[in-house]
């Protein structure tokens, strides 16, 4: 007997599954096919039907509208085109978010939807456009998946300094370090601070600039410190910096092992709790067991960190032959008591800004170039070495007395450089650079600046300046061997060095001066004639190995 026919109906044909396709994916296909590829080899390595490609290809300049401005989170996640207003200003309030997540400030849901509804009319309004945003619950949920944004509260107020806590954890800490016994040598704290490390006051640059270079505007580009020191101030620990890039073109060949930084990167340039763990592990415990050997100390250190989000809260998977005790201070409670932020970060800053201002006069004396090219060539390797001279300047005095909340009996109240004077000495450099209008009030709003939040027109400025940096690292190669000195340059530019010594020398009709400039210079150029040396003598020891081995070939029985 036949087989019964089946018949076929709507309801039991399996219904295909509908793929949904991200924004980034649909933007490899359409640089695939820009760059020449076939429509066949697209499909088949994109494993999407050709129907897909034809329709994302129809498409393509809506698809790069909408990437240009997405967040590179939300271009992995958001699988449709949205308007080009809204993309620009989740891009926007993404970096004011991740802002305040640097500077340790709480927010919540009212806060960021009231900030949305801000950037995208002031977008608006520049932009033009008939579209309406209400920030409603759904789209704050849908941005918060969309761009990870961590700690925020969806409900109630931003939590406030808590003094009561404050007032209580002193007697807590201090009964820690009498149960350890820990002495003043290992007591350890480290806190993160935001540096905008190519930052000017804009109202005085603006003027001086404005005639020669109508609308430029000073770099609101920000990295991360991570800052620590023990109580008694003689273990000043190497800053950790978090950079937005890892490897900027000022970088390009240079080894970053040896930076006096401890260089680490993301795109968001902040600590996450993956640094901070790679900074404990390879950086702090080594370097603390070294100065515990030096030292003749017990191995073993108490470590105070803050309530941050890129503190870990388990540092157990981190195996080191150091002890280390972990304290954490309780939330909210950082502006009150945190010792780095008790004066060590403000006169930091203090340091790093007239470190900046000195550099630049001295190259503006000797070059005679504008401030503004000086300005423009100021990389962040020229910031690196302004980081490492301002944090050389902070004194074991300022290390320690800002314990005198936590540890009173091993805080001493010794003198510092206040940083009154500090401030005064960024005002007469500046000066001389050129900035004639300066005042103290002007670096003091500069230095609090690294504090506040963002405006809208700075979220603007940052997102462009982002934008052009990533460009640029585009365009570079992606791997550059690291630079090398070759011998025959070192020996040239050493007998350059010492023969415009001698020539000053002549010059001068001061012997003794002329002496110590000579003593000087010969004394700093001491590492690279060691190097000369060196490198001359294993080049004799191997032309004696050669010649020793060519006679042995020639005369065997030798």
């Amino acid at each position: 007997m036949p087989p019964k026919k089946t018949t076929v109906t709507s309801e039991n044909v399996p219904k295909k599954e509908r793929r949904s396709i991200t924004l980034e994916k649909k933007m490899e296909v359409v640089r695939r096919m820009e760059d020449g590829e076939t429509r066949s080899n697209v499909c088949r390595i994109m494993k999407l039907p050709p129907s897909t490609v034809s329709t994302i290809i129809r498409n393509a300049d809506k698809i790069k509208a909408s990437i240009q401005h997405a967040t590179p989170v939300s271009a992995a996640q958001t699988r449709y085109s949205r308007s080009k207003l809204l993309e620009k200003m989740e891009k926007l309030l993404s970096l004011w978010v991740h802002d305040l997540n640097k500077k340790n400030i709480p927010t919540t849901q009212a806060v960021i939807t009231e900030k949305a509804k801000s950037i995208f009319e002031d977008l608006k309004k520049k932009e033009g456009g008939d579209e309406t945003f209400l920030a409603s619950k759904g789209w704050f949920m849908r941005f918060k998946s969309r761009t990870k944004c961590p700690s925020v509260k969806v409900t109630g107020e931003a939590a406030s300094a808590d003094a009561e806590a404050a007032a209580a954890f002193p007697a807590e800490f201090q009964a820690v370090v009498r149960e350890g016994h820990y002495p003043s040598d290992l007591i350890f704290n480290v806190d993160e601070t935001g540096l905008y490390w190519k930052k000017l006051p804009s109202r005085i640059l603006i003027a001086q600039e404005e005639q020669s270079a109508p609308g430029f505007k000073p770099s609101k580009d920000r990295l991360t410190l991570l800052l620590g020191a023990n109580v008694s101030g003689t273990l000043k620990l190497k800053p950790m910096l978090v950079y937005h890039s890892q490897t900027p073109r000022a970088l390009k060949g240079l080894n970053k092992d040896m930076l006096p930084v401890y260089w680490k990167w993301n795109k968001k340039a902040w600590v996450t709790q993956e640094i901070f763990l790679d900074w404990y592990g390879n950086y702090f415990c080594p370097t603390v067991l070294r100065f515990c050997e030096r030292n003749k100390l017990p191995p073993k250190a108490l470590l105070l960190l803050g309530n941050a989000p890129g503190h870990p809260g388990n540092f157990d998977a981190v195996r080191t032959p150091l002890g280390v005790q972990i304290v954490y201070m309780p939330p909210n409670t950082t502006s009150l008591l945190q010792p780095m932020d008790q004066g060590v970060i403000a006169t930091f800053k203090a340091y790093y800004l007239r470190q900046t201002f000195s550099e630049m006069v001295k190259v503006l004396d000797r070059s005679g170039i504008t401030m503004k090219d000086y300005w423009r060539s100021f990389n962040v390797l020229k910031g690196v070495n302004n980081i490492n001279g301002a944090w050389e300047e902070v004194t074991a005095n300022c290390l320690n007395r800002v314990w005198r909340k936590l540890l009173p009996e091993s805080a001493h109240d010794l003198s510092v450089e206040p940083l009154e004077n500090i401030v005064e000495d960024v005002r007469r450099l500046a000066q001389e650079a050129g900035f004639s209008e300066m005042t103290t009030d002007d670096v003091t709003e500069l230095l609090d600046s690294h504090e506040q939040q963002l405006s809208n027109e700075d979220l603007e400025d940052l997102a462009k300046e982002l934008s052009k940096q990533n460009e640029e690292e585009k365009d570079e190669v992606a791997d550059v061997p690291l630079q090398s000195m070759r011998t025959k340059d070192l020996q040239r530019i050493l007998s350059v060095m010492e023969t415009l010594a001698d020539e000053l020398s002549e010059m001068d009709p001061d012997w003794q001066r002329s002496a110590t400039m000579r003593r000087g210079i010969m004394s700093s150029l001491g590492p690279y004639s060691e190097i000369l040396r060196e490198r001359k003598r294993q080049s004799r020891q191997s032309t004696r190995h050669a010649f020793s081995r060519k006679r042995q070939d020639s005369h065997p029985l030798l």
